[in-house]
């Protein structure tokens, strides 16, 4: 805690106690902030999913000769990789401009998203002994990216098909 001298304290007159205790700021300034970040998040999943597969694929295919080197995996098997975050990329972002999301189209998401999810860390498992430490990240990392995303979508499953 701070002291404030004497008459500096919050009802602005001397209360003649001495230096007064002022709080140190609240933590309820850092949680509006995560709040407000979490709320962004959601109304915006759909298209930050779009945009992530979008962005992803289309880096994907461009350097694909050069990242087949890095992560130490098949050509075709990075070009594989690129192709299904350009695909994954435009289904969210068709579903993100709806005004109204059919329930059906939602899971059929969220399931295709958990299988990539799925089918990343399986793929690192399978080629640890041949990918590259930045390769066998690049897995992962995308397998936890995607999975938290089919979470999230899940949970807000409902709000989305609605089209809030």
């Amino acid at each position: 805690m701070r002291r404030l001298p004497s008459g500096t304290g919050r009802g602005g007159g001397r209360s003649g106690r001495g230096a007064e205790r002022v709080s140190a700021p609240s933590e309820a300034g850092a949680a509006g902030a995560a709040g407000a970040a979490g709320a962004f998040v959601r109304r915006h999943l759909l298209r930050i999913d779009s945009a992530a597969g979008l962005t992803v694929g289309l880096l994907v295919l461009a350097l694909s000769g050069w990242l087949h080197e890095l992560y130490a995996l098949p050509r075709p098997l990075v070009v594989g990789m690129g192709v299904a975050n350009l695909a994954y990329g435009t289904y969210s972002g068709m579903l993100a401009r709806r005004a109204r999301r059919p329930y059906a189209l939602l899971v059929l998401l969220v399931v295709a998203n958990a299988a990539w999810a799925v089918a990343c860390v399986v793929a690192a498992v399978a080629l640890v002994d041949r990918a590259s430490a930045f390769g066998l990240a690049q897995l992962v990392g995308e397998g936890a990216f995607v999975g938290a995303l089919a979470a999230l979508e899940w949970r807000e499953r409902g709000r989305l098909a609605a089209g809030a």
